[in-house]
This record gives structure tokens, C-alpha cells and sequence, in this order.
């Protein structure tokens, strides 16, 4: 089984969630104001560091990096929403004067990968059988039943760069993650220190890499609805022990995933119906009973698109939940 962050945060927040967006394929026919303008932003922080890398001079940089988020652009931007392509160029430029240039060096920049955890799923997808996690204190490999290796688990995404702080055996490398936002309150960080896809990441950088990872630095890039531009930094650290309970983790959420396709129930979490930032994008066809109006209004008001992390295209911005 391959899993990315967003799939594993659609299943731990609501199973029939993750049903009807990973696995049924059906997504919003509404465009984002949030992702197309977080997605344009990337495309600039980008061609930005690509340049830092390349050792571009600063006036190109910047006109690569506007010139990216011009492009990137989505042409069905919902036109009422604050984040505006003029805001999303300001920012840009805001971006450059607060940050020309930077205490780390870029090694590596939009990195994607996949790499098997080192864990297999429990659940025989040969012959059906539910396997122990442990056999004789060893973890399982193989099916009790019918002796097949059981399917490994892979984790992939894409990290936005990878840095390194020094020089020398001094060296320290940390993921930089760019985080669009409209809310940067005290507690803006608190939410990333345990997150799947921060220490997922910073996991894939490891393998990528073949060092050890000192954490991720998350920038965070915040527009508010009255049109203020902020910026700030928090590095996160990363211990072996976060990643390995994380692994354990992924593991469980994937078995659940199994053991939920092969039963065919896919629990509904009612306290994740409505959040902070309103209704989940399938509340109007959850809140129906009957399978066959579910089916009508999804024909109707939505459209059908696969989710496939390893697409690179649609994998770097998208977070449905």
C-alpha cells in the first residue's frame, strides 16, 4: 500500500471521508481559493530557491519567482476571494525584501519520494487472512496462511527544500516547508510539531539524503482577509523516537484502512462534519441517509478526480481535509 500525508490525515479524521475522496475519486467541482493561491505561491517559492540554488543573481530570482506565480495561476480563482493574484505577487515581493537572503544553504529543492516503512500490512490482500503483528518477537513478514510476503507499506511526498546550517562536520540539515496561511495566531506551530506530514517528511529527507535530519524549519507565509502580509519561522525538532512511533502509526492507520475496504463500512466522524473553517466539502451528501441520493448529489454538485500523490502535478499543494 502507498500513503501520503494527505491520505492519512483523510482516514484519521473521517473514514467515509476518505472513501469518498481517495477511494471513490470525488472532489469539489468548486475551485479553492486556499489551494489555488497556496499552489501559486509554491510555484514561486520554487523558481525563488531554485535560483538561490543555482546562484542566480537577486533580480532574476525575483522575476522567476513572479513570473511563476503568474503562471501558476488557476484561471477559475474564485473572483470574491481576498486572495487575489496582485495580493499573491505582493507577497511575493514582500517575501524577497524580508528574506534576500538566507543562513542556510539550498541543497535541494520540491523533492519528491517514496520509500517502503519498513512495515507490512497485517491483513493477507492474497488470501485474506488477519496476520499477528509479532511472530516468535519478530515482526511479521509473511502470512501465517498462505506463506506470501505480506505488502509492504510505502510513504511518499514531496518536501519543499532541503538546507543545510554550517559547514563541516558541524553541518546540520533541515527540511524548509512553506505554509500559506490566513490565521497566524500564538498557536499556529503548536498544530505542526507532531504532524504526519512533518515528520513524514522529514523521514522521506533521511532516505533521500542518507543522513540524519535535524528537523523542519516551517515558514509560514500569512494573508488575512484585510489584506495584511505577515511572515514567520519556527524549527521543529526531529528524535528517533517521533520517528519511529510515527512509523507504528502509519502502519495502524493503514491496517484500518484494509480491514475498512474489506468490511465495506467506513465509520462517519460526526464531530469532524463541521470545523472551524465551516463544513467538510461532503456535508451536503453525508447528511443524506439513503446510498441512492448520496450517489445523486455527488453526480450532481461534484467531480470525479484521482488522488495520486506520485502525479507530482496534483501531489504538492492538495490537502482536501
Amino acid at each position: 500500500m502507498k500513503v501520503d500525508n494527505t491520505m492519512l490525515m483523510a482516514f484519521q479524521k473521517c473514514p467515509l471521508y476518505y472513501k469518498t475522496r481517495i477511494e471513490d475519486w470525488w472532489t469539489s467541482s468548486f475551485a479553492s481559493g486556499a489551494l489555488g493561491h497556496g499552489g501559486a505561491m509554491h510555484e514561486g517559492l520554487k523558481a525563488w530557491y531554485q535560483g538561490t540554488k543555482d546562484g542566480v543573481d537577486i533580480y532574476k530570482r525575483s522575476e522567476a519567482a513572479l513570473s511563476a506565480i503568474d503562471l501558476a495561476w488557476p484561471e477559475n480563482h474564485p473572483i470574491d476571494d481576498f486572495r487575489t493574484k496582485q495580493k499573491a505577487m505582493e507577497m511575493m515581493v514582500n517575501y524577497i525584501k524580508t528574506y534576500p537572503q538566507e543562513t542556510f544553504q539550498i541543497l535541494q529543492v520540491e523533492v519528491p519520494f517514496t520509500f517502503e516503512l519498513g512495515r507490512h500490512l497485517l491483513f493477507c490482500t492474497e488470501c485474506g487472512v488477519d496476520n499477528p503483528p509479532f511472530e516468535n518477537g519478530f515482526p511479521t513478514i509473511r502470512c501465517g496462511n498462505c506463506d506470501r510476503e505480506l505488502e509492504p507499506i510505502e510513504y511518499g511526498g514531496i518536501f519543499d527544500c532541503l538546507t543545510q546550517f554550517g559547514g563541516g562536520s558541524q553541518s546540520v540539515l533541515y527540511i524548509l516547508e512553506h505554509k500559506t496561511t490566513s490565521q497566524l495566531g500564538a498557536g499556529y506551530f503548536l498544530q505542526w510539531e507532531f504532524h504526519n506530514q512533518m515528520v513524514g517528511y522529514c523521514w522521506g529527507a533521511e532516505q533521500v539524503s542518507g543522513k540524519l535530519i535535524g528537523g523542519a524549519n516551517l515558514n509560514a507565509l500569512c494573508l488575512t482577509r484585510g489584506g495584511n502580509i505577515r511572515f514567520e519561522r519556527r524549527m521543529l525538532g526531529i528524535s528517533r523516537s517521533q520517528i519511529d512511533e510515527w512509523k507504528s502509526d502509519v502502519a495502524a492507520t493503514c491496517n484500518e484502512i484494509e480491514y475498512a475496504r474489506r468490511t465495506g463500512h467506513w465509520r462517519k466522524s460526526t464531530e469532524q462534519c463541521v470545523g472551524k473553517y465551516g463544513p467538510c466539502q461532503f456535508h451536503s451528501v453525508h447528511s443524506l441517509v439513503q446510498p441512492e441520493e448520496r450517489r445523486r448529489r455527488l453526480e450532481t454538485d461534484y467531480i470525479k478526480q484521482e488522488w495520486n500523490f506520485e502525479r507530482r502535478d496534483d501531489a504538492v499543494h492538495a490537502d482536501p481535509v
